[in-house]
């Protein structure tokens, strides 16, 4: 299982991050801290600098869904995960209409794909149906990984 807690200061960026894991007898803390002024990241023992603005992989998907999301203009953000740092590249795609169970929806596919080698390269494809308005409500989500893929899809909205 996991658990998810973040917090923002001014902006949409992280300050604190917090990932615990309980599967079965295996047990995970995951904690960074973010000082965005200094450019400073806690990431669990470690001290390292980092790029303004930079992102833990939940911020990174909330900051993706505040910008101006047009087909072809593409951008990057810089991010962490656990002790390592990368760049992602933000792909968007197309704008497409699309059905699921919450109803029919104008979406607009993004691919947040990491940039490099190493550890981190994406191996896969990850691709996200957001609403194409300001909400970029995530409709849709596709993973393909080696035995096939992953799909989730939003099943209900309630105000």
């Amino acid at each position: 299982m996991f658990i998810f807690l973040f917090f923002f200061s001014a902006g949409i960026y992280p300050v604190h991050f917090e990932k615990n894991i309980h599967e079965g007898s295996y047990e995970a803390h995951i904690r960074s801290w973010f000082d965005q002024d200094k450019h400073k990241a806690w990431l669990q023992d470690t001290i390292c600098s980092i790029s303004p603005f930079t992102h833990d992989i939940l911020s990174a998907f909330y900051f993706i869904r505040s910008q101006k999301l047009e087909p072809g203009l593409d951008f990057m953000l810089n991010a962490v995960s656990g002790k390592k740092k990368y760049e992602l590249i933000v792909l968007c795609h197309k704008r497409e209409t699309i059905t699921v169970k919450a109803g029919k929806f104008k979406t607009i596919i993004v691919e947040p794909k990491v940039v490099g080698v190493g550890l981190f390269k994406a191996k896969g494809k990850l691709r996200i149906w957001l609403t194409d308005d300001d909400r970029h409500i995530p409709v849709k989500m596709r993973s393909k990984i080696p035995v096939g893929s992953i799909t989730a899809e939003l099943v209900k909205i309630q105000k």
